[in-house]
């Protein structure tokens, strides 16, 4: 997500009439945003971190309302207009389903090469998709089958928090967390906005972007459609399972190899002389991602 005025993304939001369902209401984008908003509104804080260097209070906000504080102290080099998906979708993976900093720890080393070998520390989207794919690949074979999901339940469980729209003590909505409540609908595509207005949990709103981050690097169209239909049903724990699941059987060392070989101006059928042969982003990727 670019760092746009607030103010000026939710005027461009009320401009447009796409409309999305919440129940039986059909929502305009900027209904969706305002629901979004007094979600986060009123969720406990995750933690009570603030970050004073290049974000705002409303980025501040969004990360005390989303992140835990682990994941939010260590960081990740993220290119910025994926930082704020990026990271729900670190966190995801590290709180909810691993249990560990690993995948963290594994992406800096990865931006500390990148910045090495192609003068560029942060990472798209796609890379930190494909690098947790990779991470998840080195997992046992049955990791995410049964005999693992009561743990994961539990910590999905552990680190929730429920809201009742339907209850008389809800804060009430303003404009400061419905430009939140925009920064947090631009990080879901729009076709899985339906599913955004369904959600009352913060970990169904954390499933759901990471799941969303998964589905567009997927190549199996029944894998997808299964995940997909799991969104649909409001199985946002099962559809993130199954969509990391997915992600480590289907992704290779080449695809991320292929990224930097792109980035480095070189095709991987490029043919040159032997000392091109070997650009600096095959050779970080067989160093440092060959583990």
């Amino acid at each position: 997500m670019t760092k746009r005025n607030l103010k000026s993304m939710i005027t461009e939001a009320e401009s447009k009439d796409k409309t999305v369902e919440a129940g039986s209401k059909k929502l305009t984008q900027d209904e969706l945003a305002s629901r979004i908003g007094l979600l986060l509104k009123n969720f406990p804080n995750n933690n009570d971190l603030e970050q004073t260097h290049g974000m705002g209070l409303h980025s501040n906000t969004f990360f005390q309302k989303i992140i835990s504080a682990e994941i939010w102290k260590k960081g990740c080099k993220i290119k910025p207009d994926d930082y704020y998906k990026g990271m729900v979708f670190v966190d995801y993976l590290a709180t909810y389903l691993t249990d560990e900093l690993n995948i963290s720890s594994n992406l800096e080393e990865l931006s500390d090469s990148a910045k090495k070998s192609l003068n560029e520390p942060y990472l798209p989207l796609e890379i930190v998709v494909l690098e947790a794919g990779l991470y998840a690949k080195e997992k046992p074979a049955d990791y995410f089958d049964k005999k693992n999901l009561g743990e994961m339940k539990k910590r999905y469980d552990a680190h929730n928090a429920k809201v009742d729209f339907s209850s008389g003590k809800l804060k009430k909505s303003e404009p400061f967390y419905d430009a939140i409540g925009l920064m947090t609908v631009e990080l879901v595509k729009p076709e899985n906005h339906e599913c955004l207005a369904k959600v009352t949990e913060r970990s169904q709103l954390k499933a759901l972007i990471f799941t969303d981050s998964i589905l567009d690097y997927l190549k199996d169209k029944g894998a997808k459609k299964n995940i997909q239909n799991y969104l649909d049903q409001g199985d946002h724990f099962t559809a993130s399972i199954a969509a990391i699941d997915n992600l480590r059987k289907e992704v290779t060392l080449s695809d991320v190899q292929d990224y930097f070989m792109k980035a480095a101006g070189r095709g991987k059928d490029d043919k040159g002389d032997e000392e091109k042969k070997i650009s600096p982003a095959a050779d970080m990727t067989d160093d440092i991602l060959a583990k």
